[in-house]
């Protein structure tokens, strides 16, 4: 019998990242139909940093510079 507990640390695949993309779809439509206007505010930040992970996951071998490098370059052209 093999513990629940154990998980793989495999990369994520195509089919995994694919996989994540629909739960997000599943997501925001179960967000949509919630009548608290604060609850729905709420998880909305939730589900962006989950879409921000997905795409750095997807991306993860573009050379992006630091999140830190990109906020001190929007301020610095302001």
């Amino acid at each position: 019998m093999t513990s629940s507990s154990s998980r793989s640390t495999a990369p994520a695949t195509g089919g995994h990242l694919d996989l994540a993309a629909r739960l997000l779809r599943l997501t925001e439509e179960a967000m949509a139909v919630e009548p608290d206007i604060r609850r729905r505010r709420q998880e909305m930040w939730t589900l962006i940093a989950a879409h921000e992970r997905l795409w750095h996951l997807r991306h993860a071998d573009a050379d992006l510079p630091p999140d830190d490098a990109l906020v001190e370059a929007a301020t610095a052209s302001s």
